[in-house]
């Protein structure tokens, strides 16, 4: 079984990663959703765009992670000097894990469903550079939405990986 998921995650099956190793965590009942959602109410973050927000977040990793794991894209990441695209695929997993860790940690429930079900919907193409470009911005938009401008933790993580998926974008450009 180890030796297929990581194939999986080399192929860029993310949504298939949640499923084998988060277990494919469904939705609570409405009443333990209300409970987990009211710290953030009283934080001023509107907990259905959030929500939203993260699903589009994990949508973008397994997105951008199955398109580097395409053979002919391996030119663009060698622009990078990523002599491994495979590489690149097993980085967007482990960011994948802890997006999705932080996402719970503060009280959303994710469905793996819903990420495949936003992952199937993305149109199909071969630009990298519009893919990490889109990851960066989901990375701002998330942050604009959830993280408190003081520098916590969420704050850094969510900062860092936006730099660093714009980055990505502009070397390959």
């Amino acid at each position: 079984m180890e030796q297929e998921l990581f194939n999986g995650i080399a192929n860029g099956h993310l949504p298939l990663l949640a499923i084998t190793t988060l277990g494919g965590r469904h939705p609570a009942d409405e009443a333990t959703l209300e409970d987990a959602m009211s710290p953030l109410r009283d934080a001023g973050v509107d907990p259905l765009l959030a929500h939203a927000q993260w699903i589009a977040l994990l949508a973008h990793l397994s997105q951008t992670a199955k398109r580097c794991a395409q053979p002919q894209l391996a030119d663009q990441l060698k622009a990078l000097g990523v002599r491994r695209g495979k590489t690149v695929v097993i980085s967007l997993a482990r960011e994948y894990v802890r997006a999705w860790d932080k996402a719970t940690a503060i009280g959303f429930v994710l469905s793996s469903d819903d990420v495949l079900r936003m992952t199937q919907s993305m149109p199909l193409h071969d630009r990298l550079t519009e893919d990490f470009r889109a990851l960066a911005e989901t990375y701002r938009l998330l942050l604009w939405l959830m993280a408190p401008r003081d520098g916590g933790q969420l704050f850094r993580w969510l900062s860092e990986r936006a730099s660093v998926h714009a980055a990505q974008a502009q070397a390959i450009q």
